[in-house]
């Protein structure tokens, strides 16, 4: 596709006022209502002071808390400073979470409560309607754009405070949250990055520069994230602009007369609404040289009106055809020519070089022309997922294939026609759309028409009328032709609405959600009682959560199964050291397939080195720099910032096609990725019970019931145990490790990186290192610092290697002397090569994971890569058989046998290593003549440089 010749980019909402005032710094934005949060400001800005006001409020946001990375949701009263807070948010790393004024106080407390305590941003008004009954303790804080009583802060008290340079995370995180419409339930929160959103924003670019500096007038959602895409283009392009909160024609009306708009983009039914200003004599439409719709399906009769009211030359109107979840995927344009045979159900055809439509039967199999089926899209522009909800994106998902929830058809030319939404279909009647737009052309006194079904599934024609008409569907004593043409029940059953139309937050017209006749009512949303009332219990548990665990989670959501995580250890514990450095890029690529975006993340933070070095007793006897190539992500040198908290995490390297783009390895402190892991889990609704130490499992063949000292107990269908070398459920299972375990000792040591003075970024093994008396030492970097192992004799006494006082004074002979005073860890290990007799019970319910199940040494980076591949196969053993029970006996010896070779070939491939470390006297006259021979045989100095990392290949590339 095209896109791939393109730079990998990213559409960031927090500098996009801030760019296009160095652009276009006098361009004027008109608005129809004073700001809530600049009240005094006015209706008349420039991009130069929009710009100043984001950033304003993105200081304010900073001091009142907010960090990178955190959700703030916005719930506050329409208003155009929603899109100036959401840039603010998005300025200083944070996720914007976009919640439509229109929600209700039950919805808005589900979508909350999936928020995961976020940040909220409200107003007083909205306190006392929206949310009176809503729990705020589901928020972190509450920010409030004027005066509210209670725990609030109000954003005007922190007038002043310092301005923050923007911030911009890696292009594949999370960056903007949406909700779907919630035509069929409990609306959907999606997920958005700025790599997905740059997707949606060329093509846009490329339709919109045939309009550049046009001025537009906008009448959209602004919690809908097509509103920030179009706003995108049109401050690039300098386009001077009037945005709109209320659309009545008698308010809008003078104000386009006024500004004379060249471009015009608002909700379908607010076209229909606008018909009444294509006569208007001051022609508040006069100038339009096109116009945009992109919600729904528009009516012909508004496309023929509203192409008549413009007086330029070639008006068009271009119609975008898409959903929250894809962005636009099918364009077509109208003209005045050819109004006359407008067909609102043909949306056009995919986009060039960006998007890929095609319709599908129930198989899956690609529908022959003019053939009824599902329509599935293909787009980089699709969101990451749905928050909170994995399960509902995954079914959506078909190799690469979204399913757009409508039906439709292709012609012969490939032009794509929508017929309706799956859920609405009646089998008495073709297209729900071609009736409702038949019945709003013939009959002028309709404002909108929605056909939904009765309590029979009969077609139920549900209208509304404009202004005062009383027309009814028996005006005059005899019906329309067109309902003639349909059972004479539907006629009766027709309900009249002299209200507005009915419709979602987003603007769209809401079939699903129109009144239906004689219908039982849809099921509430759950309360925030019900949801803090679920039970302990899901198909799967795993216990621990370190990095395996955590893993295991993600893949085990990806794949649609809750998951509660039982931990021992407390939430705040801290847990010291670096322990487990390295992250393989097939443990990286495995990550970004459980959660996407998380391998770039972990890799842009860490640290990539590109030069290796091998010494013997003081004289290098190796050394190799590799050069950078196409997938080498991470960064040479230390990671500068926290991608966890976004402070200005360099992404270099890390394109947002994140799994083909992830470097070899990269570096970082086993804290920091379980920070990012945990991040991932708590984005994807992992549940984690803290505290929880496992004392008991005992399985009756049907499920599983696990108990933890304080008295705590679970029951789920299968468990995963990754908690570590000392699992409480391999010792409830009487499940014995079986090995092996050096003799001598390893001290392990963490030092900072010193202030202003990096040390080489460059990993060192060095045979018989004179400065301890002969005793091998590794160095390798990590972000903030680098880690030094000495291999101790078995007579060497612990209390002259192995303390912290130690260790002060022989490390300064191998790295500097103010090293001594960077100290950050100390600790002891021995070589241990252990397997588990079983990596599954008998039941085959429980299944052991990583150190539960393995103990490896740190030399070849065996042990949490290889747990990461056991926590990736053990969700999938788990997730075939729970999808087909059949399957379940099949699955899990399967993972078991594959998983315990694996640990077999690495523990050999470990011994091997251990060989090497501590020879015997003919290996090590061995090793001596390869140093001596180095310089003239480069072989000698490679085999010198492999040898301490054991074999590589056979089973253990699978780790």
């Amino acid at each position: 596709m095209l896109q791939r010749l393109l730079p990998e980019r990213g559409f960031y909402l927090g500098l996009m006022f801030q760019e296009a005032a160095a652009r276009h710094g006098r361009v004027r934005v008109t608005l129809d209502r004073p700001l809530d949060v600049a009240p005094g400001a006015g209706t008349d800005l420039g991009y130069t002071e929009l710009a100043d006001l984001v950033d304003d409020l993105a200081a304010r946001l900073w001091s009142a808390g907010v960090r990178p990375s955190e959700h703030v949701a916005i719930l506050k009263g329409d208003n155009v400073d929603i899109v100036l807070l959401t840039c603010a948010v998005s300025r200083i790393g944070a996720v914007p979470a976009l919640l439509s004024p229109s929600l209700d106080g039950q919805v808005a407390a589900v979508l909350l409560d999936r928020l995961h305590a976020p940040w909220l941003i409200t107003d007083r008004a909205t306190l006392e309607s929206t949310l009176s009954a809503v729990d705020t303790t589901l928020a972190r804080g509450v920010l409030t754009v004027d005066e509210a009583p209670g725990n609030t802060i109000a954003l005007t008290a922190l007038a002043g405070v310092p301005r923050r340079p923007a911030i911009r995370l890696h292009p594949g995180e999370p960056s903007l949250i949406t909700h779907s419409s919630g035509t069929t339930g409990i609306p959907k929160l999606a997920v958005h990055c700025p790599h997905t959103m740059w997707n949606r924003l060329v093509p846009q670019q490329a339709l919109g520069r045939a309009t550049r500096r046009e001025p537009a007038a906008l009448h959209m959602s602004f919690a809908h994230s097509r509103f920030y895409h179009l706003l995108g283009v049109l401050l690039h392009f300098g386009s001077p602009l009037l945005l709109l909160v209320d659309p009545d024609p008698a308010h809008a009306g003078p104000l386009l007369a006024a500004h004379r708009p060249g471009i015009v983009e608002t909700h379908p039914n607010t076209y229909v609404l606008w018909e009444d200003l294509a006569d208007a004599p001051d022609g508040p439409l006069s100038n339009v040289r096109a116009y945009g719709s992109t919600f729904d399906a528009i009516h012909p009769r508004a496309v023929r009106r509203l192409l008549a009211a413009s007086r330029r030359r070639d008006p068009r109107l271009t119609q975008l055809y898409g959903q929250s979840e894809t962005g636009p995927i099918a364009f077509c344009w109208y003209t005045r020519r050819g109004a006359d045979r407008v067909q609102a159900r043909r949306v056009g055809t995919g986009i060039p070089g960006f998007t890929r439509v095609r319709v599908v039967d129930e198989r899956g199999r690609t529908c022959p022309p003019g053939t009824t089926g599902a329509i599935e899209a293909r787009t980089r522009g699709r969101i990451l997922t749905y928050l909170g909800a994995p399960e509902s994106y995954a079914r959506q998902v078909d190799r690469g294939w979204w399913r757009m929830g409508d039906m439709g058809y292709r012609d012969r030319w490939g032009a794509l026609y929508l017929l309706d939404r799956e859920v609405d279909q009646i089998a008495t009647v073709d297209s729900n759309l071609e009736v409702e737009d038949e019945l709003l052309s013939r009959i002028a006194d309709l404002r909108e028409v929605v056909i939904v079904h009765g309590p029979e599934r009969e077609p139920v024609p549900v209208v509304c009328t404009r202004g005062t008409s009383r027309w009814t569907p028996t005006a005059g004593g005899r019906r329309p032709g067109i309902f003639r043409r349909w059972p004479s029940r539907c006629s009766a059953a027709s309900r009249i609405c002299r209200a507005p139309a009915p419709g979602r937050s987003s603007g769209w017209r809401s079939p699903g959600c129109s009144p239906r006749v004689n219908c039982p009512p849809c099921p509430p949303p759950r309360s925030v009682a019900d949801m803090a009332a679920r039970k302990e219990r899901g198909p799967v548990l795993v216990v621990g959560a370190g990095p395996v665990g955590m893993t295991a989670a993600l893949s085990l959501r990806a794949a649609g199964l809750p998951v509660t995580v039982l931990e021992a250890g407390a939430r705040d514990r801290v847990r010291a050291g670096s322990r487990a450095l390295f992250v393989h890029r097939r443990s990286l690529r495995l990550l970004e397939r459980a959660r996407p975006g998380l391998g770039a993340r972990i890799a842009a933070y860490g640290t990539t080195w590109h030069t290796r070095r091998t010494l013997y007793r003081g004289r290098e006897v190796f050394a190799r720099t590799f050069p950078r190539v196409a997938g080498d992500g991470g960064h040479e040198g230390r990671g500068h910032g926290d991608a966890g908290r976004g402070d200005g995490v360099s992404a270099a390297g890390v394109s947002g096609d994140a799994a083909a783009a992830l470097p070899p390895f990269t570096s970082l402190r086993q804290v920091d990725t379980e920070r990012f892991l945990f991040e991932a889990c708590t984005e994807a609704g992992v549940e984690f019970r803290f505290g929880a130490e496992v004392h008991g499992v005992r399985s009756d063949g049907d499920e599983v019931t696990v108990t933890a000292k304080d008295g705590g107990s679970w029951t789920a269908g299968h468990v995963i145990a990754a908690d570590g070398a000392r699992s409480g459920v391999r010792k409830a299972l009487d499940i014995p490790l079986v090995g092996t375990r050096s003799e001598g000792y390893h001290v392990v040591v963490d030092v900072a990186d010193p202030a202003g003075g990096d040390l080489p970024v460059e990993r060192v093994f060095h045979y018989e290192h004179p400065g301890t008396g002969g005793r091998t030492v590794l160095r390798v970097p990590f972000t903030g610092g680098f880690q030094i192992d000495l291999q101790c004799r078995a007579d060497d006494p612990p209390e002259c290697f192995g303390t912290e006082t130690a260790v002060r004074r022989w490390l300064p002979r191998l790295v500097g002397e103010d090293c001594a005073h960077r100290v950050l860890w100390v600790s002891r290990y021995h070589f241990l090569r252990k397997v588990a007799a079983s990596f599954a019970d008998p039941s085959g319910r429980v299944l052991l994971a990583g150190e539960a199940a393995h103990l490896f040494p740190p030399f070849g980076a065996r042990g949490m890569n290889s747990g990461i591949v056991d926590a990736v196969a053990a969700a999938e053993a788990v997730s075939a058989a729970c999808s087909e029970p059949s399957r379940r006996p099949a699955a899990v010896a399967g993972y078991a046998a594959a998983r315990r070779s694996a640990a077999l070939h690495n523990s050999e491939a470990a011994g091997a290593a251990l060989d090497h470390l501590r020879p015997r006297p003919l290996k090590r006259a061995a090793q001596r003549a390869a140093a001596t021979l180095s310089p003239v045989v480069p072989r000698c100095g490679e085999w010198l440089e492999r040898a301490p990392y054991g074999p590589r290949g056979g089973p253990a590339r699978g780790y």
